[in-house]
C-alpha cells in the first residue's frame, strides 16, 4: 500500500485494515508521520508533532494484536443526527 492510498482512506477504511490484520498500526503511523514531515514545512498544521508518543502507541496496540487480545478498532464519527456513533 502506498502513502498516497492510506492518506486518502477515511478511518473508517484503516480501521477495518488494521481489524483485518491487512495493515499494521505501526506501519500506519510511520506512513503517515512520513508525510507530515513531508508537508508541514508548507502546510504548518502541527504546532507540537508528537511522533513518539504516536510510535509508542502504534507499537504496543500492534503488541496487543499479535498477542491475540482485544485492541479496540474503530472510530466515533458524529452522524448526520448530530449524535456520537461508534462506527466499524
Amino acid at each position: 500500500m502506498t502513502t498516497t492510498e492510506l492518506h486518502d482512506l477515511s478511518i473508517v477504511e484503516l480501521s477495518r485494515l488494521v481489524a483485518g490484520r491487512k495493515l499494521s498500526p505501526v506501519e500506519l503511523v510511520e506512513t503517515l508521520i512520513r508525510r507530515v514531515e513531508d508537508h508541514d514545512a508548507q502546510t504548518r498544521a502541527f504546532i507540537t508533532p508528537t511522533f513518539d508518543l504516536a510510535r509508542r502507541q502504534a507499537k504496543a496496540a500492534e503488541a496487543e494484536i499479535v498477542a491475540g487480545g482485544h485492541c479496540w478498532v474503530g472510530a466515533w464519527a458524529k452522524s448526520r443526527s448530530r449524535h456520537w456513533t461508534k462506527v466499524y
